[in-house]
């Protein structure tokens, strides 16, 4: 006669097979590169957006943004009195009020936007990602997982709750970055959070809005409310205005 398998003897053999299918984690060179793979697959030309950015305790302002994947990130501040605009070409980023002369450009390396969302090739090996975290001290030897808004992320350069370490997070099913933390040069702790990918507004090519936090305290907000994907995009916005 066959014995009958005891019900609790089941459930934790199939807990066991779970956690461990759950805890096997991809080296950070393989999760970075799939990052720009998929990037790249879904063939981003252009994608302009409309939404508004609150920071501190100001009233929220209109905020208009194109991205194209590869060459430029164009946003525009439009404030009561003025607009301000900044346009990143490369590590390159200037600001300046529309109508007036631009300053010299600042040198930016640490840009989510440009780096991982405005991708437009595969990165194999995960080079480009690797030298992100280099120059901003997140160490690739260091993978976990964690979640953010119920979705789990992988986790590279420290354990989720290290929170004083530089680190970013990668969303495990969409392959986009959600969390940046890095450390400034005055032991500033800054914490950008990327939320809403796959919303019915932007969808998986930008985040619903996102926030920048510094030592805990949230120092702006930006929301969007229209996403245009592929539209054409006049090219004299995404130059890099004359000085």
């Amino acid at each position: 006669m066959s014995r009958k398998s005891h019900p609790v003897a089941a459930i934790l053999a199939i807990t066991a097979c779970s956690s461990i299918a759950y805890a096997y984690i991809l080296p950070a060179d393989a999760i970075l590169s799939s990052v720009s793979k998929r990037r790249a697959n879904i063939a981003i030309e252009t994608l302009v957006l409309e939404g508004t950015m609150e920071v501190g305790p100001n009233a929220p302002h209109p905020i208009w943004e194109v991205l194209v994947p590869g060459k430029a990130h164009r946003v525009e501040h439009k404030l009561t009195d003025k607009t301000i605009v900044s346009t990143t070409v490369g590590a390159r980023r200037w600001t300046h009020a529309l109508g007036e002369r631009a300053e010299r450009p600042e040198i930016v390396t640490d840009d989510l936007f440009t780096t991982f969302l405005g991708a437009s090739s595969a990165d194999p090996g995960g080079k480009r990602g690797l030298a992100f975290c280099e120059r901003l001290k997140i160490d690739t030897s260091v993978v976990s997982l964690s979640r953010l808004d119920k979705r789990v992320a992988f986790v590279i350069g420290a354990k989720p709750w290290e929170t004083n370490k530089p680190q970013l997070w990668i969303d495990k099913r969409l392959r986009v970055p959600v969390r940046l933390i890095r450390v400034d040069g005055s032991g500033n702790v800054i914490d950008q959070q990327l939320h809403g990918f796959g919303s019915p507004v932007t969808g998986e090519w930008y985040p619903r809005h996102y926030e920048v936090y510094e030592n805990g305290t949230l120092k702006s907000r930006v929301t969007y409310d229209q996403v245009e994907v592929n539209v054409p995009v006049e090219p004299a916005l995404l130059s890099p205005p004359s000085s």
